[in-house]
């Protein structure tokens, strides 16, 4: 098999594992979610008007900071936004071992201290 075929089957292997299938479904789920979409959408628009201010020099009232923080804990409390991220964080870690791997098995060392793990005597993936 050459390289091109095994990349193609290693990104089905991907495609199919647990992780990428968890984060499928939590994204559909996030994406279904009226109450969940609300919140993400306000809480953008508030990010944004915050950002928008601070780059024209402007302050920040408390008022504002307190309605971000409260849209915050409103998502954090949310069951499907909270499952979106929790998929997204193992899918992410998942990932990251897989490119670890990939780079370590080529030898590359990306200018990271103790090679590209970032680590020097482990011998396992974190």
């Amino acid at each position: 098999m050459n390289p091109i075929e095994m990349a193609e089957d290693f990104g089905m292997a991907i495609m199919n594992s647990k992780e990428f299938q968890d984060l499928n479904k939590a994204q559909e789920n996030l994406d279904d979610d009226v109450e969940a979409q609300k919140l993400i959408q306000e809480y953008q628009e508030k990010q944004m008007e915050a950002y928008q201010r601070r780059q024209n020099g402007m302050e920040i009232p408390q008022e504002k900071l307190d309605a971000i923080k409260n849209l915050q804990a409103q998502m954090m409390e949310n069951n499907i936004i909270k499952e979106y991220l929790g998929a997204k964080q193992r899918h992410e870690k998942f990932m990251a071992v897989i490119n670890r791997a990939l780079v370590q098995t080529v030898g590359l060392t990306l200018g990271e201290p103790g090679g590209a793990s970032g680590c020097d005597d482990c011998s396992s993936c974190c």
